[in-house]
């Protein structure tokens, strides 16, 4: 893995078209569902009351590319699946399955999970999210049909079983996860429940021995809590909001960013959320320094900050105090003339994956089915900093 978090690939690019044709029926129309699902996720967001954002672009050969990767991302999970359902042993059969569950999961999926995190969700992408989900469940079940009749057949030693169990449990802990954040219930209950069900799922997958696999349980466990108003629960979760984060460091600063904005809180704890994502948007500075994704980072946590003083101001204008609601409107001003004042959307800060890499797929292996990728980043590193000399007090309250 480098150090976006994305697998780097360094075969040659083949002609898409050509591939394409190359395919069975079945995964080209699996190419175009994926495709699309991923495609719905490019336009901005400009939702009523924030301002016109996109989730920054993934570089191909020093370049900013979105399509070039989103095409890599919807062909591979294309050729995973079709090669889970071509002619192999049967052992074989169900590493080829868990691939493409995997690969569905992490990378088709995560443009929306980027934005669900930041609110900043589009029209479609619970309907993209949700025809992936159900992509990458199917996969799941001929994994586990398989896997069940290889043991109880005794063709398995016990380290090849548990492996093979273990990666099973964690990717559908995952699919419940995002089943229980997009797929619609019949009431707010049958919602609570399905979610609370889903962030105790995650249970499995929270003490992995594999860093970016905890963390990314983590983060996704924490949200869950939070949706169903357990915010405490929720701030434990993740990390200590001014550490450093580890690689990968996409998942790592989101957990940050949510574990400041948890800390608003049902008791209204809002200037010190407010306070600690201003110096949360130094911090990224730092952080990704010599990193092109070091703006992007900067601007998701001042986006949140934003969304957290709006949410203030309404809470101040319903209980009757006008003056203290419109410092947090003029604070919403003053962030939008220092990040969000451009002609075209804003770029922020994306996830490198939504559900972490549990199985090992083969770089050489994914290389060769014909085309390049490499990390996830954005603007050039020559974009002008945002400095914090620059910036207003954010973190004092009038």
């Amino acid at each position: 893995m480098d150090a976006g978090g994305h697998p780097a690939y360094s075969a040659r690019r083949a002609e898409p078209t050509a591939c394409f044709w190359e395919m069975t029926v079945t995964a080209r129309l699996r190419l175009l569902l994926c495709s699309v699902g991923i495609l719905l996720c490019l336009a901005a967001s400009a939702s009523a009351g924030q301002p016109a954002v996109r989730l920054a672009d993934v570089l191909q050969d020093g370049t900013a590319a979105p399509q070039a990767w989103n095409d890599h991302v919807a062909y591979i999970a294309a050729h995973l699946i079709e090669r889970a359902e071509s002619p192999q042993s049967p052992i074989d059969q169900v590493d080829r399955h868990l691939d493409a569950a995997n690969w569905i999961l992490s990378y088709t999926i995560e443009p929306m999970a980027s934005r669900r995190l930041l609110d900043i969700a589009e029209d479609g992408d619970a309907a993209a999210a949700l025809t992936n989900v159900a992509e990458a469940k199917r996969q799941l079940d001929a994994a586990a049909h398989q896997l069940d009749e290889l043991v109880q057949a005794g063709r398995l030693e016990s380290d090849e079983q548990w492996s093979r169990m273990n990666t099973l449990s964690g990717l559908s802990a995952f699919v419940a996860a995002f089943e229980s954040i997009w797929q619609e219930r019949d009431s707010d209950e049958a919602r609570r429940e399905a979610i609370s069900d889903a962030a105790y799922g995650l249970a499995v997958v929270l003490e992995d021995r594999r860093k970016d696999v905890a963390l990314t349980a983590r983060l996704w466990q924490a949200y869950l809590n939070a949706q169903i108003g357990k915010l405490a629960r929720a701030t434990e979760l993740l990390p200590e909001a001014m550490s450093k984060p580890e690689k990968p460091m996409g998942v790592g600063t989101y957990a940050r960013i949510l574990r400041c904005r948890y800390s608003a809180g049902p008791e209204g704890g809002y200037p010190v959320a407010i306070a600690l994502l201003a110096r949360l948007e130094e911090r990224c500075l730092q952080w990704f320094r010599d990193d092109p994704r070091a703006y992007p980072a900067q601007r998701a946590a001042a986006l949140v900050r934003r969304q957290v003083l709006g949410d203030w101001e309404k809470l101040l204008q319903d209980a009757g105090h006008p003056d203290r609601a419109e410092w947090c409107a003029d604070a919403i001003k003053r962030i939008d003339h220092v990040y969000f004042d451009t002609e075209t959307p804003a770029t922020v800060l994306r996830l490198e994956f939504a559900a972490p890499p549990m199985v090992d797929l083969d770089a050489a292996e994914v290389a060769a089915m014909g085309r390049t990728a490499t990390a996830p980043s954005t603007e050039p590193a020559t974009e002008p900093a945002t400095q914090p000399s620059t910036q207003p007090n954010h973190g004092e309250i009038e």
